[in-house]
């Protein structure tokens, strides 16, 4: 598996060989073998906004998005600013906040869906069990 990291940020301190190991290990929690390479993209609000306006006619910044490139590839893109604004307002940490986006990301490219109510709350659980048992594994960044 290749995990690729950019960043086009300077916001946060990006602990790229910690995010690899989160990968990794969320990869093999959620059977993602398949995926021969992922790419994990960190930007700012206006890349993240202009990626959103472009392939889902949202003209705003979002936490994260996921692409499924191929069947063996995929890109997320992380907003290192979103994590920030909501690590204000969920008094939370912005490494949490990144985490947890990485790990949604992770999620919809194993086959989970967010659509409805529904679909929400059980990713929703899912995201606090993997954060929970990847957090034992992987040290929280300094």
């Amino acid at each position: 598996m290749k995990i690729s990291i950019v960043n086009r940020q300077n916001k946060l301190s990006i602990n790229k060989q910690r995010i690899r190991e989160l990968v990794s290990q969320a990869i093999e929690l959620l059977n993602l073998k398949k995926k021969h390479s992922i790419t994990i993209v960190y930007s700012d609000n206006e890349f993240i906004r202009n990626l959103n306006r472009q392939y889902l006619n949202k003209n705003e910044p979002t936490d994260v998005l996921c692409f499924e490139v191929s069947r063996d590839s995929a890109d997320i893109v992380i907003s290192s600013e979103k994590a920030q604004e909501n690590a204000r307002i969920f008094k939370t940490k912005s490494d949490y906040e990144i985490d947890l986006y990485l790990i949604h990301a992770l999620l919809h490219l194993a086959g989970y869906k967010d659509k409805t109510q529904r679909e929400k709350r059980t990713m929703q659980r899912r995201e606090k069990e993997l954060l929970r048992c990847l957090s034992i594994k992987v040290k929280p960044s300094s």
